[in-house]
């Protein structure tokens, strides 16, 4: 996953310059019902999951195996700098003031996890391969996770399979995994029935994120149900996502003088991470208004 971790490495200052307010997210703001502030918006995701771990693992705290004298582990996968990690260990402590649940993060970038745990000092943040033993290794200290949730990171996962085998490895049974992310409705996969365009678009999309694993949600599941995880459900928030609003229409303007300049050798092809980035959100954006994407939030439990 190096190309992901430098490209991360390379924006990550740039996304929390532009656009994410106070909360130092680098995901969606979802407009859902009651949401009244952009704070409130940039942590629909955070809430809804914690609603899920509070049902099906904290509430309860009976996952066999668990050593209930110490507090569960929750993994962050995929953490940027910290910010889902910081909201939700604030919600947690109301769940035991004196052993809350334990935030734990992996980041590709370095410069991610330093900037985590300069925001987050209370938890452990390491930089790694989520795909890869090591980091959980070095995070869990030989306990297990009660929970693990990926928020915009199972696009870069490299391998999907590697990815579900690990969360399952280091994770106790009735533990539950959420997946929110940019998820391709099933017609994205007959190219025959898109336009020419709308092929450059999927190409520029997974080309500009860095997306890796592009799967719609039946084959998620199918794969979740081989690979140690039952599937829940999938909530479909593209309802939510608040489309062309004047930052994305400057962005569009960017990324078109990009295609044209990939087109006039005079000029020479517009080609950075940045660059990359503005084209792939662009991309992202047209796909979600022609119903080609879907925003998804999915849960599972470990079997």
């Amino acid at each position: 996953m190096s190309d992901v971790g430098a490209y991360y490495d390379s924006n990550t200052r740039s996304f929390l310059r532009f656009g994410k307010g106070r909360t130092r997210a680098i995901h969606r703001a979802l407009r859902a019902p009651g949401v009244r502030t952009i704070h409130e918006a940039y942590h629909v995701v955070e809430e809804l999951i914690l609603r899920e771990l509070r049902a099906r693992v904290l509430d309860t705290n009976d996952l066999p195996g668990r050593n209930r004298t110490t507090p569960p582990i929750i993994a962050d996968l995929g953490c940027g700098v910290g910010a889902s990690m910081d909201y939700l260990g604030r919600q947690l402590v109301s769940v035991d003031a004196e052993a809350p649940p334990q935030l734990v993060g992996i980041t590709v970038s370095e410069v991610q996890a330093s900037l985590a745990r300069e925001s987050v000092p209370d938890t452990r943040v390491v930089a790694g391969d989520f795909t890869d033993d090591a980091p959980y290794d070095a995070l869990l200290r030989g306990d297990m996770l009660s929970a693990a949730y990926l928020i915009e990171s199972w696009n870069h996962a490299p391998d999907a399979v590697r990815l579900l085998d690990r969360i399952a490895a280091h994770m106790y049974p009735g533990g539950l995994l959420a997946i929110c992310d940019d998820i391709p409705r099933s017609r994205i996969f007959t190219p025959e029935a898109l336009s020419p365009r709308e092929n450059r678009l999927v190409s520029e999309f997974r080309r500009g994120w860095h997306v890796k694993t592009f799967l719609p949600v039946p084959a998620i599941e199918e794969l979740a149900r081989d690979h140690g995880f039952e599937p829940l459900r999938c909530d479909d928030l593209s309802e939510w996502v608040v489309l062309d609003r004047p930052r994305d229409r400057l962005v569009r303007i960017a990324a078109e003088i990009a295609r044209i300049a990939d087109r006039n050798e005079r000029i020479g092809r517009f080609r950075s991470p940045w660059w990359d980035n503005i084209r792939g959100g662009d991309a992202l954006q047209q796909l979600e208004k022609r119903r080609l994407m879907a925003y998804g939030l999915c849960f599972f439990r470990r079997v």
